[in-house]
């Protein structure tokens, strides 16, 4: 999107001696202070009947689960990731799959293991 913009600035006669050069530093200042909102609101909170996923950059967006209506688990570990000890989890519902990248996996898998000792030994309905 930026390319195009300053293709059509470069393009456009009657404003082809506008300073546009202090649109790149401009443009780096927006994406790194989104990255960096997005990086700070990117959450899981995992409390004793619910998980709680939290993203966005300025509509942050909550997604919560109760654990007795978790589906499968899937957890995700590329080769690359090994050596930094990270992975991914995706928690499979009825309403829709919910991922979270990039987490410690030797947690994810205590989690996972917990979460499906929960969902085996609940004596609650999905209806509730």
């Amino acid at each position: 999107m930026p390319i195009i913009i300053l293709i059509l600035i470069i393009n456009n006669v009657e404003i082809s001696n506008f300073n546009y050069l202090f649109i790149a530093p401009l443009y780096f200042i927006i994406v790194v202070l989104s990255i960096y909102f997005s990086f700070i609101n990117y959450k899981l909170f995992i409390g004793n009947d619910h998980i709680v996923k939290q993203n966005g950059i300025w509509d942050i967006d909550k997604q919560i689960i109760e654990i007795h209506k978790i589906q499968a688990i899937k957890t995700s570990q590329l080769f690359w990731h090994k050596k930094p000890n990270i992975g991914s989890i995706t928690l499979c519902t009825a309403g829709g799959n919910i991922t979270f990248r990039l987490a410690n996996f030797e947690q994810i898998k205590q989690f996972v293991n917990i979460w499906l000792y929960q969902v085996e030994s609940s004596q609650k309905s999905w209806n509730t």
